[in-house]
């Protein structure tokens, strides 16, 4: 399936209970990683904006794949008293949209000090220069 589109989304969009709700769907898909961890990882999100993210589309990514989850367990439910109801496309869905979730949350790992990840991000690396990558330095060997 298509990822869904980032929808349009201001910094007044960014209320309590759709954080609330971005971070049920994260938790669901790091399943292998402790919900404060999880939690953690929004947050950093979070606190870059809706514009936020190594591409600039980090949360609202977020957003329109916890509106396409939120989805699929609708539909899940409405078929759930038909006899003989086939899942297995749902199952599909359900698995691509987690896998993009946790894409989409690693992003928090650009703007994480802590993290390997933020030797990418220009305004944590000082080597980082442009979106072409780090300027590291020439072996003594290498001309220009």
């Amino acid at each position: 399936g298509k990822a869904p589109a980032a929808p349009a989304l201001d910094e007044e969009d960014m209320t309590e209970e759709l954080k609330e709700r971005v971070l049920a769907v994260m938790i669901d898909a790091f399943d292998n990683l402790n919900p404060i961890e999880v939690e953690r990882k929004l947050e950093i999100i979070w606190s870059q904006g809706p514009d936020g993210g190594p591409n600039k589309n980090t949360l609202r990514s977020l957003v329109a794949l916890t509106s396409q989850v939120e989805g699929i367990a609708k539909a899940s439910r409405d078929r759930w008293n038909n006899p003989g109801a086939d899942f297995e496309d749902l199952l599909t869905a359900l698995q691509v949209a987690r896998s993009r979730v946790r894409m989409y949350g690693k992003d928090a790992e650009y703007y994480d000090p802590d993290s390997f990840m933020s030797w990418m991000n220009p305004d944590l690396n000082p080597r980082v220069q442009d979106k072409a990558g780090p300027k590291w330095p020439k072996w003594p060997w290498q001309s220009d």
